[in-house]
Formats: structure tokens, C-alpha cells, sequence
């Protein structure tokens, strides 16, 4: 999941849509999107009309490992 969220482009993301993408249960995607979140490496959007939760990317090394990682495990 993190080489999904270090890949976007603007870097705001939701569970539903990384669920869609990855084939993950949404409440799955979710508590990890909070977990990222809790570690200072996501920070949640303000509500809008949207019914889906966003966050947004913050910057830090942890998501250039990601994609690193998923190079080198054959991504």
C-alpha cells in the first residue's frame, strides 16, 4: 500500500479508491491509511462534500523506500 500512496501524483489519497486499485478490503485500507497518519506520514483533509476521507502525502523519506522496495521485489 505505501508504494501506491508514494506513486500519486498529488499525493491525496482515500481507502475506497486504494482498495479499488490494490484489491484490499476498504476498512482494511482505512486502518492503515490511520496508521500512516498516527506516524506523522499522512495528514487528514478536511471534509467536503465528498463522503471519502482524503489525506494527503507528507513528505519523507519513508515513501521513497516504498517505491525502492517495490522495485527491487520485482514490482
Amino acid at each position: 500500500m505505501g508504494f501506491a500512496i508514494a506513486r500519486s501524483e498529488d499525493g491525496v489519497v482515500n481507502a475506497t479508491d486504494l482498495g479499488l486499485e490494490l484489491g484490499i478490503a476498504q476498512p482494511r485500507v482505512r486502518n492503515q491509511l490511520v496508521v500512516f497518519e498516527k506516524a506523522g506520514l499522512l495528514e487528514r483533509m478536511p471534509k467536503s462534500s465528498d463522503v471519502k476521507q482524503w489525506f494527503l502525502r507528507r513528505k519523507s523519506p519513508f515513501w521513497n523506500v516504498c517505491l525502492v522496495l517495490y522495485e527491487d521485489w520485482g514490482g
